[in-house]
């Protein structure tokens, strides 16, 4: 139990042994105002003439400097300094203790420098200034002083967006003036400009934002008198009035009201009711007591043409929320006021005829008093929307008057309904697919009848009142055939637990789990249903684990175990199991041969458990040797789940008697953070380790983890699981940014002299026959690509990166990716901080342009949405509909159709040298659809290869051909491959051949695309350049150009570290090129193809690749060969666009599916290589 701190006599607190620097600096305030600091710095005996006044107060003076220190420790370092008296001596003993000189503090130090960062909520920036100043002293003190440039970047490396120009200003100043007093004047110049305009800000909310309508103040005056009994003075000032004086009992007498004071001419209530409905859709917002004829709706806004802010009451709908002081809100009438509390901005659905719409209010005022809620008209004519008003509708457009959505007439005011986006944790109910997830995915009738019949605790608040109940993994997971039975029900027969238990082997696993495991066997109980499963590495181990299961079982229960039913497996059968069961008086029961559903109940808990398994490694992304920890996760909650049989109650209620809770479960593969014990760190490491969950605790309570840098599974109670982060995405994700290099090649050294005419207006009278030598490259030298390259090197060696020997633009320095393409730079990195220090470290020696994550790159669009990243080039496609306009469009649905047929291509010289013929721009036009095809387009990628054979000899037959692919392109722009949706790292190559199908050389087309994951990273079209004497030799030519890519690719990915531990597969539709390159046979009719035979047959067998056999109806690069039928071209490009439906016209399907943020990085990679 730790003491409470010791009370001080002074302002501060007492020297505790941790605040020695702060201490210091206070007490040495107290000595100097108590006029004994001269004591500690120099001790000169007091003067042999002084009187005996001065050598008594000299004394005095010393023994209180003494005295002073005593009072400012605690007590248990007084022993420190009892032994002397002499206020100097403890000041250096103290000194000596407690003064931070080793290297250890230094490096605390200095790590504490640079993790200073300003925050404007809690301080100005003066007093951060100040901190840094302490800082570096303390730095100074411990033995080190910091440089000057390392302090003035310190200052301005961590500020608010606010000051990102004022930072890039400091930037550009000269190296003399770039120091930290000029960057602290610059700082509180700025800070000093900031807080002027948000007061001004504040002010003008006081004032004027919060106005909702419009009125006279002249009128309001004046209805105020007149309410009053009071008329206007003509001897008064202008607006000013006097009380008329009436003799008691003689007053005016209001009828209506039934009050004195005022007749019913001047009653402000008749009034009111008069104009109450021309007035409605003035005064209905005003946040007064009235209701106007429309119902309050918590999801609904309310379009006000005469405010000048947004307004909600909602606090749970704001987002960048920053609270106000003393700011009111002065509505319509000029008199009811609303406290306005905060400022933030809101993201709303809106529930438009043409389907929900995302608009995002900025700058909302949070008004909890008032009773509705409010959308400014100016503020979305600032924003540069448009109102058109038609009957009962207010349609809301764009600049562009492309329509945004609507607002709908009730009454006399225009509503917009819909609900707010708010975040899933804000939610009290549990969601059923959440609780799905929990569960493994178990079936969700399932878990509703288990929520009907409170079959366990922690499913009080699950919502289970959802329509959709499809689940993508388990749909991935779990197909299966049509049953062939109908109505089958099976009865039990047993009557009590340990009546009967079935028994099943699984087969060995095609990867071993993290144990090393093969095998597990299955032990259920006929009655209960109760599983208990256990991984083994070899079949021998299962007589073993079944004796241990039984005497635990056994004793648990206090039963004995009667009947025993297994399949024909020698693990079963040999001699000493039967004997073992025997003399148990267990009944052993036995399937018949090859009928493996006579023990249906183990076999299909095989299936379901596996079904199960497969489904969670799909939604969680971990590798399949994670099976063996899925399957026992899969098994303890299973148990604790109720069954058909087994009438509402639950296996664990049935075996043990008692009804289980499942609040202890959670989602499979979610983000963990385990504690780590005090004995275990030191004061300075984390106090927890980031993991992924992986399942429960076997004998104890908690939770397995799996923690990736130690590569190891822990068991823990104290974890904190965040379910609303994937681990896998969390852990191995990426963060980039992309930046630009103003003049790029403008920082190359010349290693040779080089000379250059004086530019025009240079030259000097008198030398006009002077050039210049030049030290720098410049843009028109054509050796200044390779010094910038050669200079960008040097930087970024001196920053620890290492360039990749298989692609020169790729550097990688621990966790961090950088890509280079001329002055295109993106950088990835696994941290966020890490990312934003070597982005400064560039900037230091570059002059960069930081343009935010990936959107445009190269002519390629890089579009997010959702979780889900999109690949696609609309940008260039927008670009070709403006330069061919005047091309004629026609509806295609196909890029070639079967059977075109292609004339033959004309020589050059004999072209017809028409008028018409050159105007055609037919290899302008092939190199932009080549341009797409390449990048973006795999499904045109044939038809842009076949025509562009036709560059040197075209005619206007094939230039029609070139303009439908291009209206091709124009209609099915929307089509965009979904670079995140990936579900593992493995590398896929499909390779098919079309043989001699070009009928004037007879040569034949390769083809191939490969596929990380499940997105298609590379692929191609293309003429074989010789002549293939059989179908086999043509496909043998494909695939060798395959195996080229696979290797090249999976070599780059191996020394990233981000490709499946699994090799790269090949697929082939001919099984004689197959076999072709896995035997070592030889005849006359290959021995032409030898080295490349050679070449294939070496990475087989070194095993750098799998090849395998797959049927042409499922080759997915059978498009990239030949024109293809529309519904098997369609069924292709449902694949590659991962889209649900692609049909003539229709609009393009995005996938929903979660993002694992690392492919983003693989796919620039592949794009920018």
């Amino acid at each position: 139990m730790n003491m409470p701190a010791e009370s001080s006599p002074f302002a501060f607190p007492k020297l505790d042994g941790s605040n020695y620097t702060s201490w210091k600096e206070d007490m040495k305030v107290v000595l100097m105002d108590r006029g004994c600091w001269s004591f500690i710095i120099e001790d000169k005996p007091c003067p042999e003439q002084a009187t005996e006044k001065e050598k008594f107060e000299y004394d005095w003076r010393k023994q209180r400097c003494y005295t002073t220190i005593y009072q400012g420790i605690e007590r248990k370092f007084l022993p420190l300094i009892r032994h002397t008296t002499d206020g100097k001596e403890a000041w250096n003993i103290l000194k000596t203790n407690f003064e931070p000189t080793s290297k250890a503090r230094l490096a605390v130090l200095i790590d504490e420098f640079f993790e200073l960062k300003f925050n404007p909520e809690e301080e100005t920036v003066g007093i951060f200034c100040k901190r840094v100043e302490e800082k570096k002293t303390q730095v100074k003190e411990a033995g080190f002083e910091i440089p000057e440039l390392l302090i003035a970047l310190q200052l301005i490396r961590r500020l608010p967006a606010e000051y990102d120009h004022l930072v890039q200003t400091l930037y550009r100043l000269k190296d003399e003036e770039f120091n930290h007093l000029e960057v602290e004047k610059q700082l509180v110049n700025e800070a000093g400009r900031i807080q002027l305009k948000q007061k001004d800000l504040n002010l003008d909310y006081t004032e004027n934002a919060y106005t909702v309508g419009s009125f006279h103040l002249q009128e309001t005056r004046k209805k105020s008198s007149e309410r009053s009994g009071a008329v206007l003075d003509p001897s008064r000032k202008p607006g000013q009035y006097r009380k008329i004086s009436y003799p008691k009992g003689m007053g005016p007498f209001c009828d209506f009201y039934s009050r004195k004071g005022h007749d019913a001419s001047k009653c402000y209530k008749k009034r009111n009711k008069e104009k109450k409905q021309a007035f409605a859709s003035e005064t209905s917002f005003c946040g007064t007591n009235q209701a106007f004829g429309v119902s309050t709706d918590w999801d609904q806004f309310l379009i006000d043409t005469a405010a000048t802010s947004h307004f909600c009451y909602e606090r749970d709908w704001f987002k960048n929320f920053k609270e106000l002081t003393t700011t009111k809100a002065l509505l319509a009438d000029k008199k009811s006021i609303c406290e306005v509390r905060g400022i933030g901005d809101i993201d709303f659905i809106v529930q438009d005829i043409k389907g929900n719409v995302k608009i995002t209010l900025k700058d909302v005022c949070y008004t909890p008093n008032m009773r509705r809620n409010l959308i400014s008209g100016a503020r979305m004519d600032i924003a540069g929307l448009k109102i058109i008003w038609s009957a009962n509708v207010m349609r809301i457009c764009h600049s562009n008057n492309e329509y945004f959505f609507s607002a709908f007439r009730q009454d006399m005011l225009y509503i917009v309904s819909g609900y707010p986006l708010l975040d899933s944790v804000m939610y009290t109910s549990v969601d059923l697919n959440l609780i799905h997830k929990r569960l493994c995915h178990v079936d969700i009738p399932l878990i509703k009848d288990m929520c009907k019949n409170k079959s366990v605790k922690g499913l009080e608040k699950v919502n289970i009142k959802i329509d959709n109940e499809s689940c993508i993994a388990c749909n991935v997971g779990k197909a299966t055939r049509t049953s062939l039975k109908k109505n089958y029900v099976y009865k039990r027969v047993t009557r009590s637990v340990l009546d009967k238990v079935h028994m099943d082997l699984w087969r060995p696993a095609p990867v071993n789990s993290l144990g090393g495991s093969k095998y597990f066997p299955s032990i259920i109980d006929d009655f209960s249903r109760k599983i208990d499963v256990f991984t083994l590495k070899s079949k021998s181990e299962v007589f073993s684990i079944f004796k241990e299961y039984l005497s635990r079982v056994q004793r648990e229960l206090g039963r004995k175990l009667k009947s025993v039913r297994t399949d024909n497996g020698m693990e079963f059968c040999h001699k000493d199991f039967e004997k073992f069961l025997r003399n148990l008086g267990i009944k052993i029961e036995r399937t018949s041969f090859y009928t493996p559903e006579l023990n249906g109940i183990a076999e299909r808990f095989n299936r379901s458990s596996m079904e199960a398994v497969r489904t969670m490694l799909q939604d969680s992304g971990l590798q399949p040797r994670f099976w063996a920890e899925g399957l026992h996760a899969y098994v303890h909650t299973k148990n604790r789940c109720s069954r058909k049989l087994t009438e509402g109650k639950t296996t664990i209620e049935i075996w043990s008697g008692h009804k289980p809770s499942i609040r202890h479960c959670r989602t499979f593969g979610s983000l963990a953070y385990v504690y780590v014990p005090t004995v275990n760190r030191n004061e300075l490491q984390p106090k927890a380790k980031i993991g992924i969950l992986v399942g429960y605790a076997v004998n104890r309570r908690g939770y397995r983890v799996w923690l990736p840098k130690e590569r190891k599974v822990v068991e823990s109670i104290h974890v904190k699981i965040d379910e609303t982060k994937n681990g896998v995405k969390t852990l191995f994700g990426w963060n980039h940014v992309q930046i630009d290099v103003k003049g790029a090649y403008l920082y190359g050294n010349l290693d040779i002299p080089i000379y250059m005419q004086l530019p025009e207006g240079f030259a000097v009278k008198g030398c006009e026959h002077y050039v210049c030598r030049l030290h720098k490259s410049i843009y028109g030298l054509h050796q200044s690509g390779r010094q910038w390259n050669t200079e960008l090197n040097e930087i970024l060696f001196g920053l620890g990166f290492h360039q990749n020997e298989l692609c020169n633009g790729l550097y990688t320095k621990s966790n961090c990716i950088l890509l280079v393409y001329v002055d295109d730079i993106v950088v990835f990195s696994k941290s966020q901080s890490n990312l934003e220090d070597l982005i400064l470290n560039i900037k230091i020696k570059l002059e960069i342009v930081e343009l935010g994550p990936v959107r445009y790159l190269l002519g390629v669009n890089f579009e997010r949405i959702g979780d889900s990243v999109h690949l696609h080039q609309n940008t260039y496609i927008n670009k070709l509909k403006t330069r061919f306009k005047n091309l004629p469009r026609r509806r295609i649905t196909l890029p070639l159709k079967v059977g075109c047929i292609l004339p033959d291509r004309v020589k050059e010289n004999e072209i017809i040298e028409t008028e018409l013929m050159r105007q055609i721009p037919y290899k302008t036009l092939i190199g932009c659809l080549s341009f797409i095809a390449n990048r973006s387009r795999p499904d045109i990628a044939f038809a842009v290869n076949t025509m562009s054979q036709f560059c040197n000899g075209y005619t206007y037959h094939h230039w029609t051909i070139v303009v439908d692919i291009l209206n091709y392109v124009f209609k099915t722009m929307y089509y965009k491959i979904n670079i995140s949706d990936t579900r593992n790292t493995r590398l896929t190559m499909y390779s098919d051949s079309s043989w001699g199908c070009k009928l004037n050389d007879r040569h034949s087309t390769s083809g191939y695309i490969m596929l990380f994951g499940n997105v298609p990273i590379t692929w191609k079209s293309q003429k074989q350049k010789c002549i293939a004497l059989s179908s086999m030799e043509a496909e043998f030519i494909a695939l060798t150009e395959s195996v080229k890519y696979i290797i090249w690719y999976s070599k780059i990915l191996k020394e990233l570290n981000l490709i499946d531990f699994r090799m790269p597969e090949l697929y082939c539709d001919s099984q004689a090129a197959t076999h072709f390159s896995k035997n070592n046979i030889e005849n006359s009719k290959t021995k032409h193809i030898d080295i490349k035979y050679k070449f294939v047959r070496k990475l087989l067998d070194d095993k750098e690749f799998e090849l395998n056999y797959l049927n042409s109806k499922k080759n997915l690069a059978d498009f990239l060969t030949k024109p293809l039928v529309k519904e098997k071209f369609l069924s292709v490009i449902k694949v590659i666009f991962q889209k649900d439906s692609v049909t003539d016209g229709a609009e393009c399907w995005n996938s929903n599916e979660t993002v694992q943020s690392l492919n983003e990085s693989i796919s620039l990679v592949y794009f920018m290589t």
